[in-house]
């Protein structure tokens, strides 16, 4: 799977027990050739809505670029498995790129050529699962809470403590796991505006460690105009995207903080991305296993751990290796489990999370199993 961040591909092998283990294989990261990331960006651009003809078509020339790539890092996958664990594999779960997340309108678009991947690899492929939950009335995100909560099946099973995943990639996406359930949502930017405004100020691709945000200091102003976006004050069940945040809507805000410095406004972005998550968690929350490139950033965690103190949660953030999974993987695991689910002809959403209707099978399959 490739996430928000538009930085590569993350593939995994996964062998799932009835007990609720998780064996990671192998994993792999291929990287976007840059050119290939500044399209998806280009794609992904709010500017672009309403540009049919052209923009159409180059989506489906990226699908097909983009399904090459995952089928080259798949099956790099299976290259490092023995012989007789590649006889194991029943089909790869491709979630694709999320290009546009209009749930309000009923679209949520991820390009993917499906056909194509079973062409290059020979595998079945599940994909395209975020449209069910949508055409039940649902965001149809986040999906990983239904993983999180089966992953979690042993911590949660005989307490009454809520204990939390959270993922923060281009976007943060938390849930809230006890013994009865799983609740969860999208708490809003993670390291999309991080990412663009280091990019657009240093070239960098991304912000390593937190260390330029690190050296500014935010601007209270500033964070009450970002928290000001309607996107916090919504109800659940709610999930969001590039197009509710995105650069064009952070240039456009901060004309009215004209005197402030490029890294007091990535400060800025920093706290807007750490006080948003924390506002989501309870105060009785026992653990905390955060996953994704912001797992990695040192500043955040800091920041993290320093306002989650602040607001009575006694638990500190750890990084999901704790739990056995790599901060990198999780994200793919979980897209493999859904695939599992769907192979198996099992229910993966949860309506109570993402709004739909009822309980719907997730993915379409492409190719025989």
């Amino acid at each position: 799977m490739s996430g928000t961040s538009t930085d590569g591909v993350d593939a995994v092998a996964v062998r799932f027990s009835e007990s609720h283990e998780v064996h990671v294989l192998c994993h792999e990261f291929m990287a976007f050739p840059e050119a290939l990331r500044q399209r998806l960006l280009g794609l992904q651009d709010i500017k672009n809505t309403g540009q049919a003809g052209d923009a159409l078509l180059d989506s489906e020339l990226l699908s097909n670029e983009l399904s090459r790539l995952y089928a080259q890092c798949a099956l790099q996958v299976l290259e490092q498995l023995p012989e007789e664990a590649q006889r194991w594999v029943v089909a790869a779960g491709a979630h694709g790129q999320t290009i546009r997340h209009r749930p309000d309108l009923g679209v949520t678009v991820q390009i993917l050529n499906p056909a194509l991947f079973y062409e290059l690899t020979n595998i079945a492929v599940v994909s395209d699962f975020r449209r069910a939950d949508v055409a039940a009335g649902g965001q149809g995100a986040p999906l990983v809470p239904a993983f999180h909560h089966w992953w979690l099946h042993s911590d949660v099973q005989s307490s009454s403590a809520v204990v939390g995943v959270l993922n923060i990639g281009g976007f943060a996406n938390l849930s809230l796991c006890d013994a009865e359930g799983v609740s969860g949502m999208d708490t809003g930017p993670g390291n999309v505006l991080l990412d663009a405004w280091v990019f657009r100020h240093m070239g960098l691709a991304y912000d390593d460690q937190g260390a330029w945000a690190a050296q500014g200091t935010p601007d209270a102003g500033l964070l009450e105009r970002l928290l000001a976006h309607p996107y916090f004050s919504k109800p659940l069940p709610k999930s969001t995207g590039r197009d509710d945040f995105h650069l064009d809507g952070l240039l456009l805000v901060l004309r009215d903080f004209p005197f402030l410095s490029p890294v007091d406004v990535q400060a800025s972005l920093l706290e807007l991305t750490a006080v948003s998550i924390v506002a989501h968690l309870p105060s009785h929350l026992a653990g905390l296993y955060i996953c994704g490139g912001g797992a990695f950033n040192r500043r955040l965690m800091e920041r993290l751990g320093v306002l989650m103190a602040q607001a009575g949660i006694r638990t500190q953030p750890a990084a999901s290796q704790v739990k056995g999974l790599h901060p990198m993987q999780v994200e793919a695991v979980a897209f493999a489990w859904l695939a599992r689910q769907r192979v198996l002809g099992r229910f993966a959403n949860e309506p109570h999370v993402t709004g739909a209707r009822s309980r719907v099978l997730l993915g379409a399959i492409t190719g025989a199993l």
